[in-house]
């Protein structure tokens, strides 16, 4: 090959390398598109809106038949559905797909108990209730596929863990202590896998 020829092949070569990594990156985010788009319709619609969004976590004056009929209705509409779910769908998608869905799954559920226990009031055994709900959603993606769904659940693992402080006093400092912990110092908000300092200071008002 002769010196012009040469000269032309690399940077022939770089632009079919930008090309390929382009398309390498569509690709990516419409099956990104499409995993959301299937993770939405593997949702427990029928729990989060007749179950959850009407649910009472004071259930301390409401005695263990409701905190029993809690946990039935939760496995019976969340955990097997899921379960079900992910077991048809297993052996038709690739592991990347799978790993994809997963998180897609964990995060359309992260925010949906988020958002709604913003709007609610706990006591003790509601809060308690609550955070097994989340970690045993958690805990079933996770058995799903090898995918860390921790960052997934992060923000309303975090609720969960100062909604079960015993006093404001002692939500403070468990806030104050995992911060400490994860060295961030209060970081965090829409968007990050923890909430804000402001977001976190939100949650003491729901303790009754």
């Amino acid at each position: 090959t002769n010196g012009l020829g040469d000269g032309h092949a690399a940077p022939r070569a770089r632009w079919s390398v930008g090309r390929l990594d382009a398309l390498a990156s569509r690709f990516d985010e419409a099956a990104a598109d499409a995993m959301r788009s299937l993770g939405g319709s593997l949702l427990p619609a029928a729990w989060l809106l007749l179950e959850f969004d009407p649910a009472d976590y004071r259930l301390l004056r409401a005695g263990e038949a409701a905190e029993a009929t809690a946990r039935a209705v939760f496995e019976r509409g969340v955990l097997q559905p899921l379960a079900v779910s992910f077991a048809a769908l297993r052996s038709s998608l690739r592991p990347e797909a799978l790993e994809l869905l997963v998180h897609a799954v964990g995060a359309a559920l992260g925010a949906r108990l988020e958002a709604g226990a913003f709007a609610k009031r706990f006591d003790e055994l509601g809060a308690m209730l609550f955070s097994e709900q989340v970690r045993r959603l958690s805990d079933a993606l996770s058995a799903v596929s090898s995918a860390p769904v921790r960052n997934d659940f992060g923000r309303v693992a975090q609720l969960a863990f100062l909604l079960n402080a015993s006093s404001v006093q002692e939500a403070a400092g468990l806030l104050l202590s995992q911060m400490a912990l994860d060295g961030e110092g209060g970081g965090g908000g829409e968007g990050s896998s923890r909430l804000s300092t402001r977001e976190a200071g939100r949650v003491t008002p729901l303790i009754c």
